[in-house]
């Protein structure tokens, strides 16, 4: 994995290099996690690209982005073209949903978020909502403990590799060793095979400003994320500017959602909320 120079930001914290030993994972874990729960609430504007491959051969589609996300599990994503609204991808806990207005009718999928699958021929969507967070460098690692995630260090490429492991198989999160912010991750099966990896681009990562951070404490937010398919047949390109947290609840109220877009058809059982 290729990086670039390390960014010069507020939320880092020195760091061993050459051939000293790599960080100890309780001094990883503290740091990531910090800065992920100051990102607690993030909204950013940008752009998206998608890029697949399927019997009729190779696709591309290109769109303006409204990124929300309240975490732990909360996303929305506005996906625009010519200020015309063309998919709005969500999720909530286990649930994740699409709005898709492409065709003569707005049609709503409500899904569990293992059983995602894009809209009509949108393949190239491969990504379930809830799964950018962790592809983009944005969920906790667990506390330290006795069994905690193992740490090792690629030398050529100065970069730390924190291997986690999950209920439905593992995840490579990879560190630059300068700045301890994330620059790639990888989601493996149970049964070791690649299902999607991402690269995060070191130099874009950008200053959000919380309430109690100083201009020299503001946690950082990446800006440009490449997400793949283990076989290349797809790929989603994510750049956004300017972070902030302002960002509104009813974006991730589904009920909400129905009422203000009005779907003519809906699929699947979608979940209510009190």
């Amino acid at each position: 994995m290729g990086l670039v120079a390390a960014v010069a930001a507020g939320c880092q914290t020195p760091s061993p290099r050459g051939g000293e030993p790599p960080p100890a994972y309780e001094t990883l874990a503290s740091f990531h996690n910090k800065r992920v729960e100051m990102l607690s609430r993030v909204y950013a504007r940008g752009n998206v690209e998608i890029r697949w491959t399927d019997d009729d051969g190779g696709h591309f589609e290109q769109g303006d982005l409204d990124l929300w996300i309240a975490l732990p599990d909360r996303t929305a994503l506005n996906i625009s073209k010519f200020s015309e609204r063309i998919l709005w991808l969500g999720s909530r806990g286990k649930w994740a949903w699409v709005f898709d207005f492409r065709g003569d009718e707005t049609v709503l999928s409500c899904v569990g978020h293992e059983e995602f699958r894009a809209p009509g021929d949108a393949a190239g969507i491969f990504v379930v909502p809830q799964s950018l967070l962790g592809l983009c460098g944005l969920t906790r690692l667990p506390e330290p403990s006795a069994e905690h995630p193992s740490v090792s260090h690629d030398p050529h490429s100065d970069v730390l590799m924190v291997t986690v492991s999950r209920q439905d198989g593992t995840r490579r999160l990879f560190i630059d060793r300068e700045t301890l912010l994330p620059v790639g991750v990888e989601d493996l099966s149970a049964e070791g095979a690649l299902l999607v990896s991402s690269t995060i681009n070191l130099a874009r990562y950008a200053p959000v400003a919380v309430e109690g951070a100083g201009p020299g404490q503001r946690p950082m937010f990446p800006t440009l994320i490449d997400i793949d398919a283990p076989d290349k047949s797809a790929s989603i390109k994510i750049a956004v500017r300017r972070p902030t947290n302002e960002v509104e609840d009813r974006f991730f109220d589904l009920n909400w959602l129905m009422s203000a877009m009005r779907p003519e058809r809906v699929e699947g059982e979608c979940p209510c909320w009190e």
